[in-house]
This record gives structure tokens, sequence and C-alpha cells, in this order.
């Protein structure tokens, strides 16, 4: 058993299952470590140690976030690597470069354009938006602009609170019967002194955040895989 995640308040959970279960348990930070390197617009540079997967890898999910998760897979790939003797260096770099391409992995702080940045990201619950939300405070763009809808079911005022009141919003609904309506939404949002308008479709509020920005702006597009969806099939 590979735990990605250390958190001191949960590792019994973890050990017992793993007691219960007869299998070994390891902890993704006492396998591998990594420090970012200089990267690019498309690919975070990485450099790892590990006994098995050491090295700098480019990995082209740009989101903060996927840097534990690179972690935690080469973690894994130190344990596989005792008993998979066809496991290599330059597959594993290999597949670490081209993840997005091998995957058709969509959604995952993934941009869209460049004049204004739009960037979209499927983070949906607390755990996830909170990651997000670290990674959109970094950027220095003039302003920011964000066509948020969620999901009736989640922890809405959970994830509200985390969201950054320096910033202009577009409250809109994916066409689901799940999604909270854009109005209920503005009028939670209002709550935690995020101020913006709400649009009835994400079509809509993605035209009126566009129509607002400048080419020094950011748009983001988020709250649930459903707006993120419309958002690119558009």
């Amino acid at each position: 058993m590979v735990v990605g995640r250390h958190q001191e308040e949960i590792e019994d959970v973890f050990r017992d299952k793993a007691k219960k279960q007869r299998a070994p348990l390891y902890f993704a930070r006492d396998l591998a470590a990594l420090k970012p390197e200089a990267g690019t617009v498309e690919f975070q540079e990485l450099n790892v140690e590990a006994a098995f997967g050491g090295g700098v890898y480019r990995l082209p999910l740009l989101g903060l976030y996927q840097q534990e998760n690179l972690r935690t897979v080469l973690a894994a790939l130190n344990i596989l690597n005792k008993s998979w003797y066809e496991l290599t260096l330059e597959s594993v770099s290999q597949g670490v470069e081209n993840v997005v391409k091998n995957t058709g992995l969509l959604g995952r702080w993934q941009k869209l354009s460049e004049q204004p940045l739009v960037i979209c990201d499927t983070g949906h619950n607390v755990d996830g938006v909170s990651g997000v939300m670290k990674q959109l405070t970094l950027q220095t763009k003039e302003n920011i602009h964000i066509v948020w809808g969620m999901v009736s079911d989640k922890d809405i005022e959970g994830v509200l609170k985390l969201l950054p009141m320096r910033a202009r919003y577009y409250f809109t609904r994916a066409d689901i019967p799940r999604a909270m309506d854009e109005k209920e939404l503005k009028e939670a949002a209002g709550k935690f002194g995020l101020e913006g308008e709400s649009f009835p479709n994400v079509r809509l509020a993605i035209d009126a955040a566009k129509k607002n920005a400048t080419d020094n702006d950011l748009i983001f597009i988020g709250g649930s895989t459903f707006v993120v969806a419309e958002a690119l099939e558009k």
C-alpha cells in the first residue's frame, strides 16, 4: 500500500488497513523527494531524488498539486522496480513527459488561451479547490475573472470560503440536474464577499468574462467537472 500524502491525524487509518490486509505500508515521502527546477509555460521541470527514478522530469501537467501526484507515482515505481525488471528510467521519463498525449487527460490546470490567459481546472471539493487556489494566488495578472459553477451536493460553503475576494465572478451552472442554481450560488458566495453576476449557462458566463477581460487579465473556469467539460466543448 502506497500513501501519497502523509497526514498524522489519519495515519493510523492506513496502518490499521494495511495490517488487516497483511500488506506492507509505504509513504511516498519516504521513497521519493522532489524540488522544482526552472520550468516553462508548457512543462514543470522537477528534480527527483529516489533509489529508482531519480533525475529531472518534464511534467506537462502544470498544477502545483501534480508534484505530489508525481512523487506518489515514483514512490510506487520504486516498489514495482524490485520485481518488474523491464522497467527502465527512459520509459518512466517518457511516460511522465507524454502523460497528456498518452491518456488524453483534460481539465487539470489546462491553458485554453494566452491573451487573455484562460485556465480551467476540475477541482471541485475542498481539498481540490484548496490546491487550485494556492496556485491561482501566485498569478501576477492585472485582474482575475472567475467563471464558477458547482453541483448542489458538494460542500458549498467549505469551497466558497477558499475563493479569493480579489476577483470578479461569473456564477453559472452546467446543463445537468445536479447543478446548483446560479442565482442561489451568487447569493451564497456573497456571504463570503465574492461579488459578480449570474448567468444561466456556461457559454454566456465565459463570453461575459472575455468581454470584460483585457489581454493582461486572467480568466479562470472551474468549480465543477461539468462546467469545465462544457468550456472545453466550445
